[in-house]
Order: structure tokens, then sequence, then C-alpha cells
């Protein structure tokens, strides 16, 4: 694949005088951190340690600076590695690569112990702050991954995508990966916000076929009234990183059957790479509302037929994507096992219907039990909204308590009648308070 920036191409040429610059800039064994601050310096780190098989940790540029300074003494950091603007504007004295990648040499490995005998990748856990919590990856869960998704996307030498999602995040670095792995071109803008005109442009102009949102995405398009901006040169877009409703699903499958695209929705998790689930909704849109069936390659190895709530369990899959566990500093990564063996339980609660289509209810800590039954909090709280009721639920698995802003006084005996008809708990079990 290649990568496009403004009018500037970077190929198997470029990436190779990248790749000889890191190797000769870092040691083997080393690890560096690169500073995802959304630009093309980012991009050609990010393939140029790939190439390396040098073991990098890619945050976010905008975490706060406790978070990275904990990386980088937790983590004994060899090499910071990032856009040249970047690096410059942070204080560091730094060796370029070329006019847009610098590499700054923080420590020498040192101890033998210390050296990381086999390429990985560490991506944060979602809302890691303070004491970082690193998914370990290794270079075969990338690659996995990144083959299983090529077997349902539609993806080769003319696909055209655009950096709309952050490297750091592993949806968007997924976007990257199958992008170059597949033969196509990866377009770098220097405007990634999809609330600026020249962001639109750059689709536009470049031709992009393939987009790609978390549920805050498509939430902005669709209230913003901007679907329609997306260009005629659009094949697919794909949706991952959390549930969008399905109402707002609906609307960009009406869309996509207008427009005679493919629309995807996908699920998955930092620690399976990317991507553990998809729906081609625009194939079989009666199975909106959920997230369709396993990928090539991984299988859901807990599995209940049943949808009701009871019998939903926890979604475990296994697969050759799946991370090889958690690290918290270097020790952990010069003693590296796999605690995960490719299994991976979720924390995700579901079932599957008959066609082996998933359905997720919630998360293990959204479920209470009440008088010996368990129920789904974020059921009774969904049933009430769709009522309503704008109302958050919690319990401490002896009372379910009703949280408001404002005193709903008038409407405690609906509330109450709701949920013993939804889920048979009794009243003196429910509790209300007003925040």
């Amino acid at each position: 694949g290649i990568v496009s920036y403004k009018d500037k191409i970077f190929d198997e040429k470029s990436f190779k005088k990248i790749e000889e610059s890191i190797l000769e800039k870092t040691e083997e064994g080393s690890l560096s951190i690169i500073f995802d601050d959304h630009s093309l310096g980012t991009v050609l780190s990010i393939i140029g340690c790939y190439r390396a098989k040098r073991s990098f940790i890619l945050i976010d540029a905008s975490s706060v600076n406790t978070l990275q300074n904990n990386i980088i003494n937790n983590f004994d950091v060899n090499n910071l590695i990032g856009s040249k603007s970047f690096l410059e504007s942070s204080g560091y004295s730094l060796d370029s690569v070329n006019q847009y990648l610098g590499i700054v040499k923080i420590n020498s490995i040192g101890e033998e112990e210390k050296i990381i005998r086999n390429p990985i990748i560490l991506l944060a856990t979602s809302g890691s702050s303070g004491n970082p919590k690193m998914v370990v990856l290794t270079f075969d869960n990338l690659l996995n991954n990144c083959r299983s998704i090529l077997k349902y996307l539609d993806m080769d030498e003319s696909t055209r995508s655009i950096n709309s999602l952050p490297c750091s995040y592993s949806y968007g670095l997924s976007i990257l990966n199958t992008t170059l792995y597949s033969g196509g071109l990866y377009f770098c803008s220097d405007q990634t916000s999809y609330i600026r005109d020249q962001f639109w442009r750059n689709l536009s102009s470049y031709k992009i076929n393939n987009f790609n949102g978390v549920p805050t995405t498509y939430r902005d398009i669709i209230r913003l009234g901007l679907l329609d901006r997306l260009p005629k040169s659009i094949d697919f877009i794909t949706q991952a990183g959390g549930k969008l409703e399905n109402e707002l699903q609906q609307i960009l499958l009406n869309w996509s059957r207008e427009r005679g695209i493919k629309l995807f929705i996908m699920y998955g998790q930092t620690e399976a790479t990317a991507r553990l689930t998809f729906l081609e909704l625009t194939k079989e849109s009666n199975k909106l509302g959920s997230v369709g069936r396993p990928i090539p390659g991984v299988r859901l190895i807990s599995s209940t037929r049943d949808s009701s709530i009871l019998s939903s369990e926890e979604l475990i899959f296994k697969g050759n994507n799946i991370s090889m566990g958690y690290a918290y500093n270097r020790s952990d990564l010069t003693i590296l096992k796999d605690m995960n063996h490719g299994i991976l339980k979720t924390g995700d609660i579901g079932y599957q219907d008959i066609d082996n289509c998933i359905y997720i209810n919630g998360r293990i800590s959204r479920f209470t039990k009440i008088d010996g039954r368990r129920f789904s909090l974020e059921d009774i709280e969904q049933s009430l909204r769709s009522q309503g009721f704008d109302l958050y639920v919690i319990s401490d698995d002896e009372f379910v308590y009703i949280l408001s802003e404002h005193k709903i006084y008038e409407d405690q005996s609906n509330i109450l009648s709701s949920i013993k008809s939804q889920t048979g708990i009794r009243k003196a079990k429910i509790k209300f308070i007003n925040t």
C-alpha cells in the first residue's frame, strides 16, 4: 500500500528508507513511544517500526503529561518517535528521519533482562489514566486480525481510506493496517475533524471510497445533516467502537440503500486487536440491533440461543487476534507470558440467535441479582427512556435505585409499575434518589 499527503506519495521506496533510519537510530530489543498527533509523521512512524520489527507503545499525543511521564518511567522507554513538529514543540532535541519524522533517544537498554525479544505493540485500554495499563499485542495478532477483516470487507489496491480516526485507537489502527495490507492508499489529511469543511473537501478530492466512524461520529453527522456530504466515491461505511442506537442505524441503513453502498456494523475490543464480529446490515436488515457473527478465524465459545436476560451469558471468544494480556511496566514485557492463550472474556453479556448473530444485552457490571434473580440494569434503563423517563438505574444487589436530577413524585407510580411488569421485581425493592 501507499500513503498520500497533499501532493506527496510515500511508497515502498520511502518506507524502506524510514525502516533503515529506525534500525540505525534504535537498538534491537528496545521500546519506543510513538506519539499519535493524528499526522503523517505518526503514520510513517508506525510503518517504520512495523518494518524494522521494533516494539512500540502507541499513545495519543494529547494525553495528559502525567500519563506520558508515567509510561516513560514505568516502561523504561528507550526512544520517542513521532512527527517532528510535535517532538520539537514538546522541547525535545531530535534526530531527523525526514522532514516529517524524528526520533529522540532517551535511554540505552543497559541490562540484558530489559531486552524485549519479540516485537510487540502496546495500546492503552479504554479510559487509561494515571498509572497506565497497556494491552500487549504481538505483530502476529495484528496480522491475523487484518487478514480476517479483509475476508469480509471488500478492500484491494483500489481502496482509498482517510485518517478519520486516530491510530492510537485500535479501530483507527486497523483502518491503517487493512488499507496498506490490501495494497490500497491511506490519505493523511491535516484536517481530521468532520465538522470542518476542509475534511469534506479532502474526502471528495481524493475520492475516498470507505468511511469509518464510532457512534459519536454518526450521531453528529446525522444531527448536523452532513450525511449527504459523503462523496459519491464511497463504496462502504463501517461503524464500531460502541453501540449506535437502532434508530440511527436505521437512518444509515436507509441512506446506504439509497446510495447503493454497503453498511457494516462491527464489534470489537482493544484486547482483540480490533474486531471480533461484523454484520453487513445492508444485506441482513432484519438483524438490526445485532453486532453480527464472529469474523473469520474467530469463534464464540460461550453461546446460548435464548434471548431472555436470565439466560444471557458473558461473551467469550477464541482466536489468533486475542492479545497476550496486560502490562504495567517494562518487567512485564521482558518476561512476557501469554496470559490469555487466545481466549478473551469480554465482560459483555449477550446471546446468539438461530442464525448465529450475536446480540449484546449489557455489561457484567450492569447486572444485578434481586431476590435470587438476575436483571439487566441496562434493559430497565432503556425501557424507561423509551417511555420518556430520562433516568439512571443502579443497584447494590439488595435494592434497585432510580436516579433523577429532579423530583419525579408524579411519575413514581408509573415507573414502579413499568419495572414490575417488565422484570417482576417487587416494588418494595425499588427506591428513588433525587441527585
